[in-house]
């Protein structure tokens, strides 16, 4: 064996052994991602594999040993290539239609590469194929040339199904991808045809390259990974990959994807088990292009029987220039809790349109001292329960929509504020003659619902009541007793704190409460009407308010008192 053909036969074996390798990555990855339903992909399997099994044929009949064995690889090598054509025309029609060949046609397409690979077959009987073969060289006959006219017709049919698709779907942006796709089919069958006429035999001898050899089956492997790449990232043959479609169409989440003409391409079982016919489906689908179009990617509302759900689309950027991807998020249960809020919403305005009109009717009745203490007794309670209901409200409409156990708790606490209220006010004229005394435990529990009905907004409150034991006048509980509602409702209301912190303690000589937050605080300490109400209320029994505002907010109080007994 002369070093040139060695040479030849080694070079043939390693490029057509990677190439191999390569085509039957690609094939097993295009396998196992595509979908098993879409023609287009079946056909380029098919296609994919005849052209891998091609290559195998190449190398076994360049290492084949006797003449026998050559013969019977070249036989293969020419099935596998009347396949590729039936395969490729076949694929050209699936991607450009979407279905497979008619039933008429199909015995006309699969008959010609029957009828060509039986004259290769009897080709030693006629010897109109074949003049002869061996390893340098072939002399064909005029069947030959027949098979590869038809083989090319063939291609050629193909690539007009392709470009129609291409000129269907392919946008200008797309334009370089485009020009992939064309390169990947065109490339293999020009140097085919240039090995065919004996041009790259030319061109290689001036080359002065001693190798030479039929390259179309590695330049169809650069071409497969061309495809890949195009199928993948570009979404070539608009398919649903085989793995993201088993985990779509297992999802609770409806989900449909339609092109950019809105012609339905892909459900999942979630969409498909929404409409329990498909006249439904229809009506649905029918209106959804005009609702896209007006709500935007912001989605729309839709009732699909019973349930509503929440209509989202949004565009996708592929090859054939767009696709629109649907889906349904249901949001029956988040309706039922936007009622039953919008219920509790409305049972607190006319509580509040009640409690405005009691606060109408005391003004009218205050008068002189009656009326400042009437407003600074309302200004407390009604101002403790609003702000203790506007921020309970404000806990439902944040967890509303996504966890009805807290959500709807704070409606009930916002209307149980409201209420507290309502009979904190009823109880302000029998506040003016208060009798008898009433013990540290007792302003304990009361202080403990104010700090508890707080912690409801989300405030760390903690309380630290020492002295229980004391009875206390009434004077020094209704001031103890609103002075910390107001510390409370202040702290909810303007300081923007986390945590607060209440320490009362009662003595025999005097009761000290001290109130410390984290609040915002303030540069300049201007005092409002509640600051006010508790400086009087201090001064009124002796004793002195002090206030800081420099980190957070501090109150102290000193109240001085007769040396009440303590409770036997």
């Amino acid at each position: 064996m002369s070093p040139t053909l060695q040479l030849e036969i080694s070079a043939i074996c390693i490029i057509h052994i990677i190439a191999i390798v390569l085509s039957v990555i690609c094939l097993a990855v295009f396998t196992m991602k595509s979908r098993r339903d879409d023609p287009s992909a079946n056909a380029f399997l098919v296609l994919q594999g005849a052209m891998t099994l091609w290559m195998v044929f190449k190398v076994l009949k360049t290492v084949s040993p006797d003449i026998t064995l050559r013969w019977i690889f070249i036989l293969g090598y020419y099935a596998c290539t009347c396949v590729v054509e039936a395969a490729f025309i076949e694929f050209g029609h699936a991607y450009a239609r979407g279905t497979r060949l008619s039933r008429k046609i199909r015995p006309l397409v699969y008959g010609l590469p029957v009828l060509q690979f039986s004259w290769i077959l009897t080709n030693p009987l006629h010897f109109l194929f074949y003049g002869h073969y061996d390893f340098y060289g072939d002399s064909f006959g005029p069947l030959f040339y027949v098979h590869m006219l038809i083989e090319y017709t063939y291609f050629g049919v193909g690539l007009y199904y392709c470009r129609l698709r291409f000129k269907k779907e392919f946008s200008t942006r797309n334009r370089a991808v485009t020009w992939i796709v064309s390169t990947a089919i065109l490339v293999p069958l020009f140097l085919n045809c240039l090995y065919i006429t004996k041009v790259l035999h030319t061109l290689t001898f001036m080359a002065r390259i001693p190798v030479i050899f039929d390259i179309t089956p590695i330049v169809f492997t650069w071409s497969t990974l061309l495809f890949m790449y195009a199928t993948f990232n570009h979404d070539l043959f608009s398919l649903t990959p085989l793995m993201r479609h088993e985990i779509t169409h297992h999802l609770n989440l409806p989900i449909a994807l339609f092109n950019r003409r809105f012609r339905l391409g892909y459900t999942n079982g979630a969409f498909q088990a929404l409409f329990t016919s498909g006249r439904a489906m229809d009506d649905f689908l029918a209106t959804l292009p005009e609702q896209t179009q007006k709500s935007g990617e912001s989605g729309f509302e839709a009732c699909i029987g019973d349930a509503s759900f929440v209509v989202s689309c949004r565009k996708i950027r592929t090859v054939t220039g767009g696709q629109h991807l649907v889906t349904l998020r249901n949001v029956t249960q988040y309706k039922a809790i936007q009622a039953d809020i919008v219920a509790g919403q409305e049972k607190i305005e006319e509580k509040n349109r009640r409690v405005n009109e009691t606060i109408r009717q005391l003004k009218e009745l205050s008068k002189g001292s009656a009326r400042k203490f009437v407003a600074r007794e309302l200004h407390d309670i009604i101002g403790h329960s609003l702000v203790a209901a506007i921020k309970l409200l404000e806990v439902a409409r944040i967890y509303g929509p996504h966890d009805s156990t807290r959500g709807l708790p704070a409606l009930t606490h916002a209307v149980t504020a409201l209420d507290t209220g309502l009979s904190g006010i009823k109880s302000v004229p029998e506040s003016r003659e208060e009798s008898g005394r009433i013990t540290g435990e007792e302003l304990k529990k009361e202080i403990d619902e104010l700090m508890e009905q707080a912690r409801r907004t989300g405030l760390d409150a903690s309380l630290n009541l020492q002295g229980m034991i004391y009875l206390l006048e009434p004077a020094l509980y209704t001031t103890l007793h609103r002075t910390c509602t107001e510390i409370i409702t202040n702290c909810l209301k303007h300081a923007d704190a986390t945590r607060l912190f209440l320490s009362v303690k009662i003595r025999e000589t005097h009761a000290h409460l001290m109130a410390v937050d984290n609040g915002k605080g303030a540069r300049t300490l201007i005092p409002g009407s509640g600051l006010l109400g508790m400086e009087e209320r201090a001064r009124a029994l002796g004793g002195e308010a002090h206030f800081n505002s420099e980190d957070g907010f501090m109150t102290r109080i000193t109240i001085p008192r007769q040396g009440e007994l303590s409770v036997p």
